[in-house]
């Protein structure tokens, strides 16, 4: 299992983009998300390429690697001194992905942005 994580403000943007529902997401506190995809068939370096995607197109173009922390849900997100928020589960109903499925519409979505 594989999980490609990315942060935005508004997560429903890669929805209404075509990516298929998301495995997990999370508001790791006020109106930022971690948008999590079950990857059943990628390596590391795949599921690094993707994330850098996910993260360069909608959420946190700063974030280069596959180590920024999952938050937990239930739990306190300890990023802010001052006020510090519960991790809340958004949505947990997405299921596993195929890498071509999520690529498939990843090439559709930079063919149409081309045109």
């Amino acid at each position: 299992m594989k999980a490609v994580n990315y942060v935005k403000e508004s997560y429903k943007e890669l929805i209404e983009a075509g990516y298929p529902k998301p495995t997990l997401i999370l508001e790791t506190s006020k109106n930022n998300f971690q948008v999590h995809y079950r990857i059943t068939n990628a390596n590391y370096s795949e599921t690094l390429e993707l994330s850098q995607y996910f993260n360069q197109e909608y959420g946190d173009p700063k974030k280069k690697t596959l180590d920024t922390s999952l938050r937990l849900p239930t739990f306190t997100n300890h990023k802010y001194t001052q006020h510090r928020e519960i991790v809340e589960v958004v949505q947990a109903e997405g299921g596993s992905y195929d890498l071509d499925e999520i690529r498939a519409v990843k090439e559709k979505i930079q063919g149409t942005q081309e045109m």
